[in-house]
Order: structure tokens, then C-alpha cells, then sequence
């Protein structure tokens, strides 16, 4: 199924699907006012509320008005009122009209080119108008208002020209007298629509044809000449002309509210945004290019987390490999460069990456890079490094020379394979029992085999186990063509000791003929293989190269995908708690015909390939793919996470046997170049979700965003993740699964919920604990905590 939307209707049994609309966007009306109101409104039905009280809200942005310019007006048979402007006292401020005879003219004005809120309030005693919080009343009594006839957003109709030329966002008419303290905290919340005396409610978030009212009562109204603009209502508490949510962006002018990255957070906040709950910045001295340098699908690993620190690996500027660590979850980011290897290549071609991993039983880290058919190039890391982190020496000296080999006196490849000892594509893949194995391909694209090694970490020494995988003709029947294998992914079940592994196949140097899906596993570390119905298909190291896995292993291919369809090599593979494999792969929409390789640019989809409980192979879309390749992980729940390209993720639950794809964050959406890797070990362990990638604006940063999964009331052994005054690192996303979300401080403090265009929906106070975010819209906020001089922000997504 294609990956959606989701929109959780309160107090509704039933949940209603909007495909392709989300509500990270906060929406407004554009009027373009002018000498005939006619072809410059909104007009909403006739409400007929024959008693009052009643009290109408707005927010505006007017860029120009006439006399008497109607916010929200009504004329009806006998009686008429509303908003409007003044025409007699200060015809630049507003009125609250009830009847001709009956006005309040607001103390203060409007602010010209500004959001401004206003309110009024009528009931048998009294009108009162609240304008930017600014309360005028006075007593009216005896003064009917019905609402008999239709109501017009931005227009008087009693006269063509009473128009405002600007913008309108969150109309709405109640059948209470709504209270100054509930105006004022409430006038920056978005509303679910069934609140209590709500009779109708326009935010035009939706972009629909028509103005929808979101209350029970289905008042949509009619669209005239108006169009839609993004808002940005805001708060302005101090009255500064700044809003509130760029008065507390730290360290900056308050003065450029530009974005230069189109990222849509201003300038001025993406200090305090970046690293501060949207993600970390592990350094700003990347080599990174449009194509790729870091990071790319087939690294494995490029970023993992083990005994409380998180590590991950770069080419910096100067072409250097760089470790770098993170203790979880505060830590500063500790680099250490190897500066006595430079690369010599292209470092836009990602065949050059760094993969590392490590071994628990004696505690090293293991580096491969820099490799198209060339050489081994391996470092190995002090015995204890990883294992006992705090006391170690986290320094360049810690890690070997670079070497040539595994084995010590014992070259890459046997002479037999005539590849001159070149191999691309290494991966190292921890054992259950803490050891460790390496894999790579020697040979070219469609002209390869692919080998294993294993290393004890109890003598610190590698074996060679042999060629498992085998592409070349030499030795094959007659008729088999040269080929290679590009591998998904070679991982464990959780918790198990199958080892699993899914690939596609290639004829040629050309991308064109990537074909058919293929998928076995082993119970013995890579040494024997069989496929999804328990027959046994290869022997590693077979002297006899038929018995390897091959192109013509019996049952092995899962799946066929002809040549010419866009098929990407090496894109990614998840094993759940129960041995399922589940593969991303990506290629063509079916009924498309290829005509080069980058049509996969428009027509290629991500597909969710796995076997149902009844062992049948299903191959079902997620999302678009793009050009670049996506990453696939699992957590403890079995619930599946995708990465894809441009930092776009999605996710599926266990328990719908992942037969719906759902947008978890598409807010940073081009943010990001080349491919992105996630941290499966701290998903597994700590429920982070958590990934690495390239910064989209080619500016050296590498970033690390973290996404805490787990229920708030579910301690994990990062005992901090819950969200905090003095915690911004990890805890700054909630939990997918649940409808809101809790928020627990030590001290009184101060919060605002805010869009992703800085329109605060929420505020108020925590002391000590608050849950939030049950009546927000689906979407992306950021979520600001002020204590005394502290200021905390953290990204938020609401399901």
C-alpha cells in the first residue's frame, strides 16, 4: 500500500484517511480586497443563533482596508453585526457591531502588515472586544443578534467596497461567552472541532475548494476570489513586533527571520533548532558532495551504538577516516582523525565509503574504506577500546597502521581468482557469540564473487571460511553467463544465530541489467545455506563452484524483476524477532517502460518485500523512491522504520502485519544528500531511532537526528530519555504509536507548542508534569520549555 497520511479523529471510533494532506502546514485565505467585496470574501451560511451568547474569533493580516472593511460580518433581515472597522471615531481600529445603535471601538489598533488576534464577545449585558489581547467593554443590553442571514469573512456586504485586502486564518463563532482567560490562552491552539459551544470552526489548513468548517456542523463556507498563502500568525507576547518563538531562539539578532536553506524554520532559529531536537551536528568538517562521500546504503556499518556511546564514520575535508563517539545522551562529539592515510580518489564516488564494526568479546574496532577493486585497506582498534569507553584512550593511537590483510602472510584472494587481490563493497557483521565476521566482493560490477572471513576475538586473529557466493562463468555450466551478486545486507535475528542474506543480481557494468530478488539464510555463520523452504543450496569454500549460491541456486530467487526497471543494487534488509526478512528494494512502478537509468528519478517506488504467515512472498509499496537508495530497520516490536531519500521516514506496525506505510517525519524533506544509514542498535536496545546522514548544503555537516519511540512510563537503560528542562539530546521526539505525549520537569517552567512555521498552537504552564498534544493535529511542532533563563526546544511528531 502506498505510505499516507493519518488523521486521529477525537471522540470518532472510526479514523478518517486524507491521502497525500498534511497538516505540518499552517494555512491561510488571501483576500485581495479592491472596490467590490463580492469577488473578495469568504461567505459562510447562515448560522441562525436566535439567543445569545455568542462570541466570533479571528486572526488577521491586513495589508490594506476601507472604511467599515468587514473581518467577520453578517446582515440580516432586522438586525446585523460583527467585526469591523470603525468608520467615526479611528478608522484605524476595530469595532464590535451589535445592531447599528450597539458598538465597542477597541482601545488599540491593529497592527498594518501584522498578525493581529481579535475577538468579541456578546451577551444580553455587554459587548466586549479583545484585540491583541487588549479587552474594551461596555454595557448593551436589550440588543438582539440572530445571525439570520449569511456571514462574510472579510466583508461588510452591506456595500461593495467595505473590503480588507489580506490574510485570514482561524475563524471561529461560538454559542458561549468565552471568557478573556480562555481567549487568551487558547487564541494560538489549534482546535480539534468538537469543542464544547464551538458552532463552527475555519482554519483552511486543508487547501479545500471550499472554506471547511471542522466543527460537527458542516458550515462550509464559499471561497471568493481569495487564495491560499502559508501563515504565520504568531505570538508577541512583549509587544516587540517579534514573535515569542524568535524572541527565544538564543544567541541571535532577532532580526533576520530569512531562510536561506528553505527549510521552513527562519534563519535566525536554526541555531537553536539544529542539534537542539531536531538532530545532533557531529562535526562541520565532512567531505561531502552532491553525489554522496558520506554516507551511502551498503556501509555496514557507518553508525552504531554500543555500552552507552554511540559511534559513526566519515571522510573529513582534508580525505581523512574519522571515528567519531558520543556518549548517550548528552555527550559532546570526541573525532579522532587518521591522518597518516589521504585518500587518493573521488570521494564523490561512494564505492570509496569506510564501513566499521566491532567485537564485543574483546572489545575492537575493525575499519575498512577506500576500496573499487583495490587493495584492502584495515585498521584494528586496542584491545578494549568499546568495552570498557570511559577509561579508554579515545586518540588516533589507539588504532593500527593501515594493513593489506587479514590474515598475516596470506593474501586477500587466492591467484585463482585472477583479481590481483582487489576487493570492493567490505562489511562486518557482530556475531551472537561476540565475534566477528568481514565480507566483500572481489571481481568487477557483473564479473565477481563475494568471500567471508571470521575473527576470534579470543586470540585477536581472522580465518578465511571462503567464497560463498559466486558470479563468475569460470568453473560454472555451460551457458552461464558472467555476473555478480550486490548484497542487501548480511544480519542476525535478534537475539538468534541465523544469519541472513538478500541480493540482486547483475549481468553487466550497467545498472540496466540489475535483476530478480534472491534471499537464504545459514545456521552457522555463513558456512553452509539454504533457502526459505529449508533446502540446503550452497557450501562456502566448495572446491566445486556449483555448490556455492549462485544465479541457479535451487529456490533462491524470491522474487523476479527484469532487467530495464530500474531495479537499485545493495539497498537494505531487516531481520524482525521471529527470523522474518524483510527487504527494501526499490525499482519501476509497473505499466512504466524504462528509457534510461534515471528514470527511477519519477517512477521508481520503494517496496516492503517479506513473507506473510503463510509463507507467501509480498512485495508492496511504501513511498517514492527517488534516485538515491533507502535504509530499513526493526524494532524490538517488530515494527519496521524506513529511511529513504532526502531524510523522508516512514514506518509500519507489527501488529497490521505492516500492511500500512505511515509518514513519521517528512518535515526535513531535501535536507539531506546521498543516503542515509540508521543506528539499528540503539532502535533494538534503547527504542531510538536513530540515523546518519550528509547535510544538503554541502557545508561539511554530518547530522544525527534521534527519535525516542518508547512509551514514557517504559524505563530503557538510557535512564534520561525522558524529555527535560537540562535533556535535549535524545528524548525530543515522542512515541509514534501513542496520541499525545508527556512532558515531566523538576521545576515550574514554561511551555509553547508551535507549527512548523513558528505559529504557537499550544502553551501554558508544567509544574510538575503536563501531557500534551491529545487534541493537535497530525503533524510536526516544536515544543519550547522556558525556565528562568533557560530555553529548551524539541521536535515533536503528533500521529
Amino acid at each position: 500500500m502506498q505510505s499516507k497520511s493519518v488523521l486521529l479523529t477525537i471522540c470518532i471510533i472510526t479514523s478518517i484517511i486524507f491521502p497525500g494532506l498534511s497538516y505540518a502546514q499552517n494555512y491561510a485565505i488571501s483576500l485581495p480586497g479592491g472596490s467590490n467585496g463580492s469577488v473578495s470574501n469568504i461567505a459562510i451560511p447562515a448560522l441562525n443563533l436566535t439567543e445569545l451568547p455568542v462570541t466570533i474569533e479571528a486572526w488577521y493580516k491586513p495589508v490594506s482596508y476601507n472604511a467599515y472593511g468587514g473581518i467577520v460580518y453578517y446582515r440580516g433581515a432586522s438586525t446585523d453585526g460583527g467585526i469591523q472597522y470603525d468608520k467615526w471615531t479611528n478608522n484605524k481600529t476595530l469595532r464590535a457591531i451589535r445592531n447599528s445603535s450597539g458598538q465597542v471601538v477597541a482601545n488599540n489598533e491593529p497592527t498594518p502588515n501584522e498578525w493581529n488576534h481579535v475577538a468579541c464577545v456578546f451577551t444580553n449585558e455587554a459587548t466586549t472586544i479583545y484585540l491583541n489581547g487588549v479587552k474594551t467593554t461596555a454595557s448593551l443590553s436589550g440588543l438582539p443578534l440572530t445571525f439570520d442571514a449569511g456571514i462574510y469573512i472579510g466583508w461588510d456586504a452591506a456595500i461593495a467596497d467595505r473590503t480588507i485586502n489580506g490574510l485570514f486564518d482561524e475563524i471561529r463563532i461560538w454559542n458561549t461567552a468565552r471568557s478573556e482567560t480562555e481567549i487568551n490562552e487558547n487564541k494560538y491552539n489549534t482546535l480539534n472541532g468538537t469543542e464544547t459551544g464551538l458552532v463552527g470552526y475555519w482554519n483552511f489548513d486543508d487547501q479545500a475548494t471550499v472554506a471547511t468548517d471542522l466543527s460537527p456542523n458542516a458550515n462550509h463556507g464559499t471561497i471568493n476570489g481569495g487564495t491560499y498563502a502559508e501563515s504565520f500568525s504568531r505570538s508577541d507576547a512583549d509587544d516587540d513586533g517579534i514573535p515569542d518563538f524568535i524572541d527565544n531562539c538564543p544567541n541571535t539578532s532577532n532580526t533576520d527571520q530569512a531562510d536561506a536553506d528553505y527549510d521552513g524554520i527562519g534563519d535566525v532559529c536554526d541555531d537553536k533548532l539544529e542539534g537542539e531536537g531536531i538532530y545532533d551536528i557531529v562535526t562541520n568538517n565532512a567531505y561531502v558532495t552532491a553525489s554522496g562521500a558520506n554516507f551511502v546504503s551498503f556501509q555496514q556499518n557507518a553508525i552504531l551504538s554500543y555500552k552507552g556511546y554511540q559511534y559513526i564514520t566519515f571522510w573529513n575535508k582534508e580525505k581523512q577516516v574519522c571515528l567519531s563517539r558520543k556518549k548517550l545522551p548528552e555527550g559532546n562529539w570526541q573525532t579522532i582523525a587518521l591522518t597518516d592515510y589521504t585518500s587518493a580518489h573521488d570521494l564523490g564516488d561512494n564505492h570509496y565509503n569506510i564501513s566499521f564494526g566491532i567485537c564485543k568479546n574483546d572489545g575492537t574496532i575493525h575499519i575498512a574504506f577506500d576500496h573499487h577493486n583495490d587493495p584492502l585497506h584495515y585498521r584494528i582498534s586496542t584491545v578494549d577500546l568499546i568495552n570498557d569507553p570511559d577509561n579508554a584512550d579515545w586518540s588516533a593511537d589507539a588504532f593500527s597502521e593501515t594493513r593489506n590483510y587479514l590474515v598475516p602472510g596470506q593474501a586477500m584472494i587466492d591467484n585463482d581468482d585472477n583479481f590481483d587481490g582487489g576487493i570492493t563493497y567490505p562489511r562486518f557483521i557482530s556475531k551472537p557469540d561476540g565475534d566477528l565476521l568481514f565480507e566483500c566482493r572481489t571481481g568487477w560490477s557483473g564479473d565477481g564473487n563475494s568471500h567471508l572471513w571470521e575473527y576470534n576475538g579470543s586470540d585477536n586473529s581472522w580465518s578465511h571460511i571462503g567464497e560463498y557466493l559466486h558470479g563468475r562463468s569460470e568453473g560454472m555450466p555451460v551457458g552461464y553467463i558472467n555476473n555478480c551478486g550486490y548484497i542487501n545486507g548480511l544480519h542476525y535475528t535478534p537475539g538468534g544465530t541465523r544469519l541472513h542474506v538478500s541480493l540482486v543480481w547483475r549481468d553487466s557494468p550497467d545498472a540496466n541489467t540489475n535483476h530478480d530478488i534472491c534471499y537464504a539464510y545459514s545456521d552457522d555463520d555463513g558456512r553452509t545455506w539454504y533457502n526459505s523452504d529449508g533446502v540446503l543450496i550452497g557450501t562456502t569454500g566448495s572446491s566445486d563452484v556449483s555448490q556455492l549460491l549462485n544465479l541457479y541456486s535451487e529456490g533462491f530467487q524470491i522474487l523476479q524483476v527484469d532487467q530495464n526497471r530500474g531495479l537499485i543494487n545493495q539497498e537494505g534488509q531487516a531481520v524482525d524477532s521471529k527470523g522474518g526478512i524483510h527487504i527494501l528494494q526499490s525499482y519501476l512502478k509497473d505499466g512504466v517502460s524504462e528509457s534510461s537509468w534515471y528514470d527511477r528519478r519519477v517512477n521508481a517506488f520503494m517496496r516492503h518485500i517479506y513473507q506473510d504467515d503463510n509463507g507467501i512472498w509480498k512485495n508492496e509499496i511504501i513511498a517514492a523512491s527517488r534516485i538515491d537508495r533507502g535504509d530499513i530497520a526493526v524494532d524490538a516490536a517488530d515494527n519496521l522504520y524506513v529511511l529513504g531519500p532526502d531524510y523522508r521516514v516512514y514506518y509500519a506496525k507489527a501488529d497490521e502485519k505492516w500492511a500500512t506505510w505511515y509518514d513519521l517525519d517528512l518535515s526535513q524533506d531535501g535536507k539531506v544528500v546521498a543516503e542515509g544509514l540508521f543506528d539499528r542498535e540503539l532502535l533494538l536496545e534503547n527504542h531510538i531511532l536513530s540515523f546518519a546522514e550528509a547535510h544538503s548544503d554541502l557545508d561539511g555537516k554530518i547530522i544525527v537526528p534521534h527519535y525516542s519511540l518508547t512509551d514514557y512510563g517504559i524505563e530503557t537503560s538510557i535512564s534520561e530519555s525522558k524529555p527535560a528542562i537540562n535533556n535535549t539530546s535524545i528524548a525530543c521526539f515522542p512515541n509514534p504509536f501513542l496520541s499525545d505525549f508527556q512532558i515531566s520537569i523538576q521545576e515550574k517552567a514554561r511551555y509553547q507548542l508551535s507549527d512548523l512555521n513558528g505559529k504557537i498552537v499550544l502553551s501554558g504552564y508544567i509544574t510538575p508534569s503536563e501531557k500534551l498534544g491529545n487534541t493537535l493535529r497530525p503533524g510536526v511542532y516544536f515544543l519550547t520549555i522556558i525556565s528562568g533563563s533557560n530555553t529548551s526546544t524539541f521536535k515533536i511528531i503528533k500521529r
